[in-house]
């Protein structure tokens, strides 16, 4: 999974980087909150995240995305924040053996989205 945060840059623009801060620390803490011991969650700079969800199926993966996403949803309105996500879900029957296809497919994914107007998840099966 491949997650980007809309509009974070305004945020930090007009709301300040210490508020920039505080909602990448929310953000962060939601996820850790939602993963199981398997999952493999991670900051991979500015405003992007990733998980990896091994040994979840595609159903399950798309109930799991859901769920983060609304409570990460429901904290940005709790604090005031403009901040959507924007999600790319690439699902494996078999973990493909090269790591950096998988997140370039999660990835592609997400500019799908960002292009088609942010926030929502789009996941493909490979």
């Amino acid at each position: 999974m491949f997650i980007d945060l809309d509009r974070f840059k305004e945020v930090n623009d007009t709301l300040g980087h210490d508020t920039g801060d505080a909602l990448l620390t929310a953000v962060a803490r939601i996820v850790r909150e939602q993963v199981r011991a398997s999952d493999i969650p991670g900051r991979l700079g500015g405003d992007e995240f990733a998980l990896l969800l091994p040994n979840m199926n595609a159903k399950a993966a798309s109930g799991y995305v859901e769920k983060l996403r609304r409570r990460l949803l429901a904290a940005m309105r709790e604090s005031g924040w403009p901040v959507t996500f924007s999600i790319g879900v690439a699902s494996h029957n078999v973990a493909p053996q090269d790591f950096d296809l998988l997140i370039k497919q999660a990835d592609t994914l997400m500019y799908e989205v960002k292009r088609g107007g942010r926030d929502r998840v789009l996941q493909q099966e490979f």
